[in-house]
């Protein structure tokens, strides 16, 4: 279950260390592939937060984020290396136990990496 989202997780950890920009072509581009090739991924969003509150950023999935349909969440947070959160990665599925140890290994990883290229980013702006 689980090989799928290494996989891709991996190819997209790639692709985010080696973009120079983080805009909503390149988050659109990471839920669409991680819900296209991840087949127990239903819904996957990401959220970024303005104002202290959390807006949806880019989805894909055919749920909503606030589905009664979904039974299984995994969500990561997508922080600086000095813990500054910056938003959250959520990946939603209407089984009740639909994900392992290992989808949350690969997604934080994920997490990890978008949150050290925005920080990346950031500092060069500055």
């Amino acid at each position: 279950m689980s090989k799928a989202a290494d996989i891709t997780t991996l190819e997209l950890i790639a692709a985010v260390h080696q973009v120079t920009v983080m805009d909503q072509s390149v988050y659109e581009l990471l839920v669409e592939r991680l819900h296209r090739q991840v087949v127990h991924f239903e819904w996957v969003g990401l959220y970024l937060l303005h104002d202290n509150q959390y807006k949806l950023t880019a989805s894909a999935g055919d749920q909503t984020p606030d589905s009664l349909a979904r039974k299984s969440i995994l969500q990561v947070p997508i922080s600086s290396s000095s813990g500054e959160l910056y938003g959250k990665l959520t990946v939603t599925n209407s089984r009740a136990i639909a994900f392992d140890d290992s989808d949350f290994t690969s997604i934080e990883a994920l997490a990890v990496e978008i949150g050290l290229k925005i920080e990346s980013l950031t500092e060069q702006k500055n």
